[in-house]
């Protein structure tokens, strides 16, 4: 039960946050982060207006994907660790972030969903895949 005290975490400027304002309560937390700026200070912003206190939406410089604006500044996306203690979320969502990553940093993000996931917790992951 997501009322419970849930934590969730996300991969993403805050969409998922959104959709889970209204059934997400303290002492749980969602903690929302992508590499784009003016994505992440809108969705800070939205929560903040909402009186979302329990929400973040943080931006990281993350390097390696060529279609972002910045993408060549930052940590490369193979070595970024996520800012997260290990065991921190029941929950992570992640929608089409692993679409956008080369092999290397797909392995390194996914180790770090195993690391900041707590055990038994779960992980919802989407991405398109061409072989």
């Amino acid at each position: 039960d997501p009322r419970s005290g849930t934590e969730i975490f996300t991969g993403g400027f805050g969409k998922t946050g959104l959709a889970l304002r209204r059934y997400l309560r303290p002492p749980g937390r969602y903690a929302g982060f992508d590499i784009q700026p003016r994505l992440t200070t809108f969705a800070a912003a939205m929560f903040k207006n909402l009186r979302l206190d329990h929400f973040t939406a943080d931006c990281f410089p993350i390097a390696g994907n060529p279609y972002y604006k910045g993408a060549d500044a930052g940590t490369p996306a193979d070595q970024f660790a996520f800012p997260y203690p290990a065991a921190a979320f029941d929950a992570a969502v992640s929608f089409s972030v692993f679409t956008h990553l080369r092999s290397k940093a797909l392995a390194n993000y996914a180790a770090n969903l195993g690391r900041v996931v707590r055990p038994g917790g779960t992980a919802l992951l989407s991405f398109y895949l061409l072989d």
